[in-house]
């Protein structure tokens, strides 16, 4: 059920490109260190006003560019791309144990767009993970959400922190950042 629900949100990010021709998996761009570039780059981007999820100590900002963080994250599991519907050029996937980043082209460089936790070894910055009741998720982050016939909806700045609530416990996560 879980990788169906995160399937789903993958899927509502692809509408329409079903008509496209898919593109064909490739191997993920060679892992670096690079955490003391991604903290130049943090020094010098405006002040961020959102959600951030953390994996392998780093920070993942959702509208930020990609190459340093993708870099900074090592090797993914498995790598996806495929041609955009919404913008030009590839929307890619980078899967890791636990989560999977999802980028948007813009221009000659990539962009975070969501990040969907798949399973109870990853959390939230807050602990928060799938299994969590969802009244811990309430205490966590308050009565400041917009619940959708069980899909509760935080909003900071340009993005969302989104629970699936089933049988009041968090069946998915998913931070997405907002294009517009």
């Amino acid at each position: 059920m879980k990788k169906t629900i995160v399937s789903l949100v993958a899927a509502f990010m692809l509408v329409g490109c079903a008509a496209e021709k898919p593109a064909e998996q490739t191997s993920a761009p060679e892992p670096q260190k690079v955490a003391e570039e991604q903290n130049k780059t943090a020094q010098a981007e405006p002040s961020y006003d959102g959600f951030v999820y953390t994996a392998k100590g780093v920070d993942i900002k959702l509208g930020a560019r990609a190459d340093e963080i993708i870099k900074a994250l090592g090797e993914p599991t498995e790598y996806f791309e495929a041609a955009s519907c919404a913008f030009e050029g590839l929307d890619k996937t980078y899967y890791y144990n636990g989560f999977e980043v999802y980028t948007y082209p813009q221009g000659s460089d990539d962009y975070i767009l969501s990040v969907a936790l798949v399973d109870d070894s990853s959390q939230t910055p807050e602990g928060i993970s799938i299994g969590t009741p969802l009244a811990a998720v309430k205490e966590m982050y308050g009565d400041d959400v917009k619940d959708d016939m069980g899909l509760y909806t935080y909003k900071k700045g340009k993005t969302s922190l989104q629970f699936l609530i089933e049988n009041d416990v968090v069946s998915s996560i998913t931070y997405l950042f907002d294009t517009n």
